[in-house]
């Protein structure tokens, strides 16, 4: 009987083959775990916004930061409290504040997130209209912040303009994204069982 030394043509491609799909199913994982990690990162950073506005309101007769103006933005208002950029950044945003070197409060908006604009609770163009955490009647259940669409500079989600066609990423992770409810929790929602909706105060009013 004579030993083989050698592998046959068959055997070379069925190694290379399972090399192949070993090392598919390794890159498969290895984005599965990145996804994971910045959406953990995602919720944590929501988190931590969620306690500067809670900071500030309390500071401020239980109002919520302010949507609009430069000068008066909600950005600036609770950068008292989280005086850290990395907190307003999505490490799976490719443009976010500190990979651009732009800074937090802007004109624009440099964060990552974005904040309800809530509508439905009166006009926050009004220098005279102050949102506060009471008057929101089911904070579990209402949107406070979401990711920003990457590249969007939108501060906050104005219903009135249709932004919400434009300013979210509702499928950033695994057809889902993250969101800062007003009660403060953090939580992501399949696209399947988000809605609109979920950014009113009030369900009973229309989004044109």
């Amino acid at each position: 009987m004579t030993r083989r030394d050698a592998f046959t043509l068959l055997e070379l491609l069925v190694t290379m083959a399972i090399i192949a799909i070993l090392g598919i199913l390794i890159l498969a994982g290895a984005k599965a775990i990145k996804s994971s990690v910045e959406q953990s990162v995602d919720l944590a950073n929501l988190r931590a916004i969620g306690t500067g506005c809670a900071l500030y309101a309390a500071d401020n007769n239980a109002a919520m930061p302010r949507v609009a103006y430069d000068t008066d933005c909600w950005m600036r208002m609770i950068w008292p409290y989280i005086p850290e950029k990395k907190v307003f950044a999505s490490p799976s945003d490719p443009g976010n504040c500190i990979k651009s070197r732009k800074p937090v409060f802007s004109f624009d908006n440099n964060t990552s997130y974005v904040m309800n604009g809530f509508n439905d609770l009166g006009d926050y163009n009004l220098p005279t209209f102050s949102l506060r955490y009471a008057m929101v009647g089911s904070p579990t259940s209402v949107i406070f912040f979401g990711l920003k669409a990457n590249g969007d500079g939108n501060r906050y989600m104005d219903l009135m303009n249709g932004d919400q066609k434009t300013a979210g990423d509702y499928r950033r992770y695994n057809n889902g994204s993250v969101y800062l409810m007003v009660d403060g929790s953090s939580r992501r929602i399949h696209f399947s069982d988000y809605d609109h909706a979920l950014w009113l105060a009030r369900k009973d009013w229309k989004i044109p």
